[in-house]
């Protein structure tokens, strides 16, 4: 108990220019400069706005303007008909501020920046418009957009100018890893820049530059701005502060492995779980082998707080294996491996049958393909371990599923419905899990 109380005294606080203050549910930090203790936070905070934290309201107040809770002083702010509405309890019972996709948004004073934490949502009578544009956008047309939604509002892209990388939770070097689905679901949504972005006339929150159809429809709680690059561990520790605070559900901590197959299904997979962290690490032409090599500094430097158990490896694999002179014994033998030091090391694992694949191409495939498939079926399943059985719906399993053009491509690789399909299995395998 005493240990127990020890992390959550040393979580509670933060020290700025030589002074201790308190870190909690209604109290921030006053300053940009500051450490927490436990996690090491040297990110500086550029400014700090909380919706829990200001003044209550009147529901449906216009709001003029939110106090920068950092001491720089960057406040939010709008003006007339631009002003987002307060709502007392939108956010799980809590104070949110709503913006009706038409011309509400905040302005900011400008600043070199680094990334953002976000609790937000989205309407969902939202239906034009990719759901997730007008996140956080310059004031310029022409200057750089720092973040905004593309992909038909299932994530969030990084923008121009080129080398200026956004990426979600620092978890992927690219974007679109993080879905936060139209609905009346809040979440933390954190991003970064690898490289600083500034615009001379300051930022918007919940819009997309000065374009006038691109802002954001929804509600949102915080926002939390760094002048400086906050690292993955400092990143968990403000996301568990902020899911705490605001009582969300903690998204599933999601990725994906295997060869080219699952490059591309492991997006559609993702969206078809629904909210959750998302990192693909699929690599073409790999066997089981090669992936059991690469996990270890790969996808299991993924795994972790504040997902708790809610964290789940995919692996779709296999194809490769049989298509060479590799034999089914050695084949499962490398999937046993995989799965077991991936359990071991704390995931939920997922694998799946091998799919349908053009047999004029590998002589012997076919059998292989079944023999391998009687396998992995039989193995025991439980809560930390599943298989999805493709041979469950013939357009994938059956012997001659490659040659219908629906759903293979190439003989070997799906179409966008056969992935879709995929996704749809899996996805409900993983959904399957008690957490």
């Amino acid at each position: 108990m005493k240990k127990v109380y020890l992390v959550l005294l040393i979580f509670s606080y933060f020290i700025s220019n030589g002074q201790i203050s308190y870190f909690g549910n209604n109290q921030v930090p006053t300053s940009s400069g500051i450490t927490l203790l436990s996690a090491g936070i040297t990110a500086k905070f550029a400014h700090w706005e909380s919706a829990k934290d200001m003044t209550p309201l009147s529901d449906g107040t216009a709001i003029d303007s939110i106090p920068d809770l950092t001491s720089n002083n960057r406040k939010l702010s709008n003006t007339g008909t631009a002003r987002p509405l307060y709502y007392s309890t939108r956010c799980n019972g809590y104070p949110s501020w709503y913006f009706d996709g038409t011309n509400d948004c905040f302005n900011i004073p400008t600043y070199t920046t680094r990334g953002a934490c976000m609790v937000v949502n989205v309407d969902s009578t939202r239906t034009s418009f990719p759901l997730l544009e007008g996140l956080y956008g310059s004031r310029s047309t022409s200057a750089p957009n720092a973040y905004w939604g593309t992909d038909g509002g299932t994530g969030l892209f990084d923008f121009s100018p080129s080398g200026k990388v956004g990426t979600i939770n620092t978890y992927a070097s690219t974007g679109r890893n993080f879905f936060l689905p139209a609905g009346n679901v809040f979440k933390v949504v954190c991003f970064t820049t690898t490289t600083g972005v500034t615009d001379a006339n300051g930022w918007q929150i919940m819009s997309d530059r000065k374009y006038g159809t691109r802002f954001w429809k929804g509600n949102c709680s915080e926002v939390i701005g760094f002048s400086t690059i906050p690292t993955k561990k400092e990143l968990d520790t403000i996301n568990s502060y902020l899911w705490t605070k605001y009582n969300l559900t903690t998204p599933i901590n999601f990725i994906q492995d295997g060869n080219s197959i699952g490059i591309f299904v492991g997006a559609y997979v993702r969206d078809s779980v629904g909210i959750c962290a998302y990192r693909n690490f699929s690599v073409g032409g790999q066997t089981t082998l090669h992936r059991f090599f690469a996990a270890p500094t790969a996808v299991d430097t993924c795994y972790g707080f504040p997902y708790g158990n809610k964290q789940v490896v995919y692996l779709l694999e296999g194809t490769n294996d049989l298509a060479t002179t590799l034999n089914v014994d050695s084949s499962y033998e490398h999937f046993t491996r995989y799965i077991n030091a991936r359990k071991a090391a704390g995931w939920k694992v997922v694998v799946s049958t091998i799919l349908s694949r053009d047999t004029t191409l590998n002589a012997g495939y076919e059998s292989k393909r079944q023999a391998l498939n009687t396998l992995l079926t039989s193995m025991t399943q439980d809560n930390t371990f599943k298989v999805v059985d493709f041979g469950q719906d013939a357009n994938l399993g059956s012997t001659m599923a490659y040659a219908n053009t629906t759903y293979f491509s190439d003989g070997i690789h799906p179409t966008a419905t056969g992935y879709k399909l995929i996704a749809k299995y899996v996805a409900n395998v993983i959904k399957s899990f008690t957490w």
